[in-house]
């Protein structure tokens, strides 16, 4: 659990710096790359956990190597479901830049 929550902040902090660098709300990508991460998390082990129950396979997470299996495939998913976020806004934010904050319009 303490790792999920560290991890939740380096990823809102990845986020708060690539909005910085573009120039747009730092704080409100921040929390949706933190909201993708465990929102992922959620969802991912909802599922599985409902395939698991349905093809009877749910001793799996009995064992402490399953349980390890299916944390890293877990963070795997979350990562990649963040990463596929992160580089599309980085694309989509290269296209259309926003101006600079300030003034720094020569009149």
């Amino acid at each position: 659990m303490i790792l999920l929550l560290i991890l939740t902040v380096l990823i809102g902090w990845a986020f708060y710096r690539l909005a910085h660098d573009y120039y747009r709300s730092e704080w409100g990508f921040a929390l949706l790359g933190g909201g993708v991460f465990i929102a992922g998390h959620v969802v991912f082990s909802f599922i599985t956990g409902i395939v698991l129950a349905l093809t009877g396979n749910a001793d799996v997470l009995l064992t402490s190597g399953g349980v390890i299996l299916f944390t890293i495939v877990v963070f795997a998913i979350d990562f990649i479901a963040c990463g596929i976020l992160y580089f599309l806004l980085k694309k989509s934010w290269s296209k259309n830049p926003k101006n600079q904050k300030g003034n720094d319009i020569i009149d």
